[in-house]
């Protein structure tokens, strides 16, 4: 119950209420400042855009010139650790569930390393230093440092409308 009041809702009341401020880069760093607090630790220049949405705030530790893009995510039932220079894109997750393969695992993001747009890391991810993870890729285990990992679907041909 403790957590609830001290991180959880404090945190969703600023988030809900700064969400109908006109968003411009001045605005994302002043809603950085006023969610530093509810975190486990928090470093210098934090930068939220609208509609972040995070879970578990005390479980969170945020490095400096940390990044949150539009409507990305971060819900941690494990620790998640987030060193300096990182980015979230848009609508980037980071979703440090309880898995029983991985317990108490968490999520660790490097110095410097980018999470893109629409990507997701998820528990046991521990992505180098200066790696990214590509748009719309799923990160489920270490990436070493200065590597890119990107989405990829294999095509395969089934049906050819001009052939019947």
């Amino acid at each position: 119950m403790y957590t609830i009041l001290r991180y959880d809702l404090p945190m969703f009341l600023v988030l809900t209420i700064s969400n109908y401020i006109p968003d411009f880069v001045r605005m994302g760093a002043i809603r950085g400042a006023l969610v530093r607090p509810f975190f486990r630790k928090c470093g210098k220049r934090l930068v939220v855009f609208r509609n972040v949405q995070i879970i578990n705030p005390s479980l969170i530790s945020l490095g400096n010139d940390v990044g949150l893009g539009f409507f990305s995510s971060i819900e941690a039932r494990e620790p998640v650790v987030v060193e300096s220079e990182v980015m979230l894109g848009p609508f980037a997750k980071i979703s440090a569930l309880q898995q029983p393969e991985n317990p108490g695992k968490g999520v660790h993001l490097k110095f410097g390393s980018w999470l893109g747009a629409n990507a997701i890391a998820s528990s046991g991810t521990v992505l180098g230093m200066g790696a990214i993870i590509g748009a719309c890729a799923c990160a489920q285990e270490e990436i070493p440092d200065h590597a890119l990992f990107v989405a990829s679907v294999q095509t395969e041909l089934l049906k050819n409308g001009a052939n019947g």
